[in-house]
């Protein structure tokens, strides 16, 4: 819930989003702050929302989809494009969604011209978006470097998706900031902030360092692997993958 509450008021205190064109949906609809409408995380509601949100978009649109939940992998790649033999996937509250229909049933609707910026802070997630080009940080060298994988689903749309680890890594979460608060005997206790994931934490601090300009796709994995490895203390990798090359190494960053 915190992942997507922050990420909304950037995405309007920052970039200019409407708070109408921007939809909610957590687990705990009741706990949202005055003014925010949720609803539920169903795979029904989930999948109403996506398909809203592609519909009926023209070039020069720009949209945002950002998951904090949870990710698995299959036993078994459907469509025979995957390099490990499995196929990733969401895991909702009551279903799950598989890369190769994420990919199919909305990616694929994205069209030419439109941006479209997917945020996943799951387990098991860089190649959740089951798009071509994936570029990822050696830890070894401090590199990014561009792999290309064949995928069965053709997509138009300009899509960039940046992801919270690896397909054989889970992501991690909890508070990583508080402050000591004073107590009626006059002692001090350190009280930690509310829980996050980490991959979205780190996200919302490079982009506050960076003063929410467009970022270099190699500085921005760049910053959010250290921040992840070295500040948080996590092993994740972060993944930035798109449908075409450029998109994943040469096209800025930005919501």
């Amino acid at each position: 819930m915190n992942d997507a509450l922050a990420l909304r008021e950037i995405l309007i205190s920052k970039y200019r989003y409407a708070p109408y064109d921007i939809t909610i949906l957590i687990d705990d609809p009741k706990s949202a702050p005055q003014g925010v409408t949720t609803n539920m995380p169903t795979y029904a509601n989930i999948m109403t929302a996506l398909n809203a949100l592609v519909r009926g978009t023209k070039p020069g649109d720009q949209l945002v989809f950002a998951y904090s939940g949870h990710g698995v992998q299959s036993g078994e790649d459907q469509s025979g494009d995957e390099v490990d033999g499995k196929d990733e996937c969401f895991l909702f509250l009551d279903g799950v969604l598989t890369d190769d229909d994420f990919a199919a049933q909305i990616l694929s609707k994205v069209p030419k011209g439109v941006r479209m910026t997917v945020i996943m802070d799951c387990c098991h997630s860089a190649t959740l978006c089951d798009m071509r080009f994936s570029y990822n940080v050696n830890s070894a060298t401090k590199t990014c470097t561009l792999t290309e994988a064949p995928r069965t689903i053709q997509l138009s749309g300009d899509i960039v998706s940046i992801a919270a680890a690896q397909d054989d890594q889970i992501a991690s979460d909890g508070a990583f900031e508080g402050k000591w608060v004073a107590l009626p005997n006059g002692r001090r206790q350190f009280q930690w902030g509310d829980s996050h994931g980490a991959f979205t934490w780190a996200l919302l601090k490079v982009l506050e360092s960076a003063q929410y300009r467009p970022l270099d796709p190699t500085e921005m994995l760049m910053r959010m692997h250290d921040y992840i490895t070295a500040t948080l203390k996590k092993t994740q990798r972060p993944s930035r993958s798109a449908a075409r090359s450029d998109l994943a190494t040469t096209v800025p960053f930005t919501l």
